[in-house]
C-alpha cells in the first residue's frame, strides 16, 4: 500500500493547519468514491518551526510505523518556507525515489524561483489544492507500486493547477464548492488527529474568497466569495463547543459579507455557549449592520472576538492600496460593539504615502477607540499581491526573502522604520498586555500614545543602546516608572518628531499631576496583576495591617486567616484609580483569583482580581 504524507511545520506548537487537514480529508473522500481507499495510506503531521530540524526529518522519515513515505505534500507558508526547503531537500536526499510537492500561498505565485531555491519538490500546486491532491493520488492509487520518480511525475501532466521543474504548467483548475469538503476535525476526518488539539488554535472556514482588493493582500485574488450552507456551519460549531474546543479561528477573509450568514452563527454561538470555547473572526467593521450590536450585546464575555484591518488613516494611504478612505465609519461601528466583545485593531507600518508623522496620527486614532490590542505590523511584499508592481518603482526596498518585510519606501526610510520597530516592540509590551492597561488608558486620554513611545524608545536607546527585551514584567514597570517624570516634566525637550504631536502646553500644575497621576495607576496596575511579597524601590507601599483586617472582615467571609491573606491585598493611592477627576486619596481591597466570598464589590476586571474601594 503507497504512503502519503501531508507535512505542516506551524509558526508555533500550539498551532493547527486548516490546509492539509482539508486537502488530506477531500482526497479520501474521493478515493473512496472510486474505490481506491483500500490503495493508499494517508497521514497528516505537524511540526513547529522550533523544533530541531533533525527531528523533524526522522519524524517524516517513520511517519508510518518506522517507514517513510512514498509521496511528501508540503504546505508552504511565509514564516516555514526555509525551513521546508531544508527539510524537503534532505528527505529527498536520503530517499531519491521519493516524489515530493509543494503548495501554499509561499510558493503558487513563484514557481520558478522555489524549483531554483529546492531541488526537492518535483511539481508545485497553484492555488487552492483540493482538486489537484485529489486527482494526484488517484493517480498514484491505480499506478500502484510503479508509481514513483520521473515515469509518475510525466503522468501528472494532465493534472490541472500544477507548475513543473521544466518550466511547464498543466493549467488553471475549477475550484471546489465548499460543501464539497467534508469536515476536517472529530470522526469525520480521515486520520488521526493530534491529542491535545482542542487545546491548540484551530482553524475552520466558512466562506473562501474576498470581494474586496488590499493591494498588500493575497486574498484580493480570489473575488468570488463562496460560502458553507449556515446549517452545516452550526452542527460544526455545536461539534467545537460540545467537546470543549478552546479557541476557534474563522479563516474567512472578511467574515460579515452577509448579515443572514453572520448573525445565525453569532445568535447560535450566543444561545448555546458552553462557557469556555472562543470564537474569533476577521470583520469589515464597516459592513457590520444595527442589528448586530443589540446582537452582540447578549453574547457571554469571552465567547467571540473581532480583529479588524484598519491598516492606515491617511486618505492618501488607502487609495493607493484600494481601501476605503472612509475610515470614521469604522470608527463609529468599532465604537458600538460591546464591552464583551474582545476586540484587535490592525496597523500596517510601510504602506505607499504613509511616512513617519502620518503612521503616527493612524497610531493615535486606533489607540483612541480602546481596543484590547494594537496590532502593529509591517508591509510584507507577497508575490502575487498586486503591491509587488508598486514596489518595483524607485525609493522602495525590500527583503528578498521571507518575510518579505518592507526596508524603506519613498517616504519612510530605513532609520524611521527602526523607530517604529520600537513602538512596535512597547506597544505589544505596554498596550497588549493586561498588565499595564490602567496606566496606558490614562496616557492614552492624556496625550498622543504614539508621541509617548516614540519618546520612550528614544530615553531607552540613548541610556541602554537599544530596546531591551527584559525577561521580568517587573522590570517593564520599574523602566516605566522612570520614564513618567521624565515625559511629564516642563524640563522635556520633545524630539522633532514629537512636536507634530504635542498639544498646548501644560502648566507646571498639570504636568505634576499627569505624572501622579500616571505614576499612582502605574502602582494600581502592579498590585492588581496578582499577590506579591516583593516591592521594587519605585514603589511607595502605603499598607495598613489593621485596615487590611477590618476590610477582610467586613468584606469576605474570612474562614481562614492565612488564605484570607494570602489571596488579598491592601493598598492606599493618592488619587482614585476608577475617577481620576476626583483627586482623593482612595483606599482599596484587592481580592485575587475569585478565591473569596465578596460582598458590595464595586468594580471587577476582566483578569481574575476583583477590587473593593473602601
Amino acid at each position: 500500500m503507497k504512503k502519503v504524507l501531508f507535512c505542516a511545520l506551524n509558526a508555533r506548537y500550539n498551532h493547527t493547519n486548516l490546509a492539509i487537514r482539508t486537502l488530506c480529508t477531500y482526497a479520501a473522500k474521493k478515493l473512496k468514491e472510486k474505490q481506491l481507499d483500500g490503495k493508499i495510506q494517508l497521514c497528516v503531521k505537524e511540526w513547529s518551526i522550533n523544533q530541531p530540524t533533525e527531528e523533524i526529518i526522522r519524524n517524516i522519515a517513520e511517519s508510518f510505523d518506522g517507514a517513510e513515505p512514498d509521496l511528501l505534500l508540503f504546505s508552504v507558508y511565509i514564516w516555514n518556507c526555509s525551513l521546508t526547503y531544508i527539510v524537503a531537500d534532505a528527505i529527498k536526499q536520503i530517499f531519491p525515489s521519493m516524489i515530493i510537492g509543494f503548495g501554499g500561498p509561499e510558493v503558487a505565485y513563484q514557481s520558478s524561483a522555489v524549483f531554483e531555491k529546492c531541488a526537492a519538490p518535483s511539481f508545485i500546486i497553484s492555488g487552492e489544492g483540493e482538486r489537484p491532491v485529489s486527482e494526484i493520488l488517484e493517480k498514484f492509487a491505480e499506478a500502484g507500486e510503479t508509481a514513483s520518480g520521473c515515469d509518475f511525475v510525466k503522468a501528472l501532466k494532465p493534472v490541472k493547477g500544477l507548475f513543473f521543474r521544466d518550466g511547464s504548467f498543466s493549467g488553471d483548475f475549477l475550484p471546489v464548492q465548499l460543501d464539497e469538503i467534508p469536515f476536517v476535525y472529530g470522526n469525520n476526518s480521515a486520520f488521526t488527529e493530534r491529542a491535545d488539539i482542542k487545546d491548540c488554535i484551530v482553524y475552520y472556514e466558512s466562506a473562501r474568497g474576498c470581494p474586496f482588493n488590499c493591494a498588500y493582500c493575497l486574498s484580493s485574488i480570489d473575488k468570488k466569495v463562496r460560502t458553507l450552507p449556515i446549517e452545516r456551519v452550526l452542527d460544526e460549531i455545536a461539534f467545537f463547543m460540545s467537546e470543549g474546543y478552546r479557541l476557534i479561528k474563522f479563516v474567512d477573509r472578511t467574515f460579515n459579507l452577509n448579515p443572514v450568514h453572520y448573525l445565525k452563527i453569532w445568535q447560535y454561538i450566543i444561545e448555546n455557549h458552553n462557557g469556555k470555547t472562543a470564537f474569533h473572526f476577521e470583520i469589515e467593521a464597516r459592513n457590520l449592520c444595527k442589528e448586530s450590536f443589540e446582537l452582540l450585546k447578549k453574547a457571554p464575555a469571552g465567547a467571540i472576538q473581532f480583529e479588524v484591518g484598519i491598516q492606515s488613516t491617511n486618505p492618501k494611504t488607502l487609495a493607493a492600496v484600494n481601501r476605503s478612505p472612509d475610515v470614521e465609519s469604522i470608527a463609529k461601528n468599532i465604537r458600538q460593539i460591546p464591552k464583551n466583545i474582545h476586540v484587535h485593531l490592525d496597523l500596517i507600518a510601510g504602506l505607499p504615502e504613509e511616512n513617519l508623522i502620518s503612521f503616527g496620527h493612524s497610531y493615535d486614532y486606533v489607540a483612541a477607540l480602546k481596543g484590547e490590542q494594537l496590532q502593529l505590523g509591517f508591509l510584507k511584499v507577497l508575490s502575487g499581491a498586486p503591491i509587488a508592481d508598486t514596489t518595483k518603482q524607485t525609493g522602495w526596498e525590500f527583503m528578498h526573502i521571507p518575510p518579505y518585510e518592507v526596508l524603506k519606501t519613498p517616504v519612510l526610510p530605513y532609520r524611521d522604520i527602526l523607530k517604529l520597530k520600537d513602538v512596535e516592540t512597547l506597544t505589544d509590551i505596554f498596550y497588549n498586555s493586561s498588565d499595564f492597561s490602567y496606566t496606558i488608558r490614562y496616557i492614552t486620554d492624556k496625550t498622543s500614545l504614539f508621541c509617548f513611545f516614540f519618546e520612550f524608545a528614544h530615553y531607552i536607546n540613548k541610556d541602554r543602546g537599544g530596546v531591551p527585551l527584559l525577561r521580568k514584567t517587573t522590570d517593564w514597570f520599574a523602566l516605566l516608572a522612570e520614564f513618567i517624570p521624565v515625559y511629564f516634566s516642563s524640563a522635556r525637550e520633545p524630539l522633532p518628531v514629537s512636536k507634530e504631536f504635542d498639544a498646548e502646553q501644560c502648566t507646571e500644575t498639570e504636568l505634576q499631576d499627569a505624572a501622579l497621576a500616571a505614576h499612582e495607576l502605574l502602582r494600581f496596575d502592579f498590585i492588581r496583576r496578582a499577590k506579591t511579597s516583593t516591592f521594587a524601590p519605585w514603589y511607595e507601599r502605603r499598607y495598613d495591617k489593621n485596615a487590611h483586617a477590618e476590610a477582610l472582615h467586613k468584606h469576605t467571609n474570612v474562614v481562614s486567616t492565612r488564605l484570607s491573606y494570602a489571596n488579598s491585598e491592601y493598598e492606599e493611592f493618592l488619587i482614585n484609580p476608577f475617577d481620576i477627576s476626583a483627586k482623593q486619596n482612595t483606599k482599596i481591597l484587592f481580592l485575587y483569583a475569585g478565591k473569596e466570598q465578596r460582598q458590595n464589590q464595586n468594580y471587577t476586571t476582566k483578569e481574575n482580581t476583583s477590587f473593593i474601594v473602601l
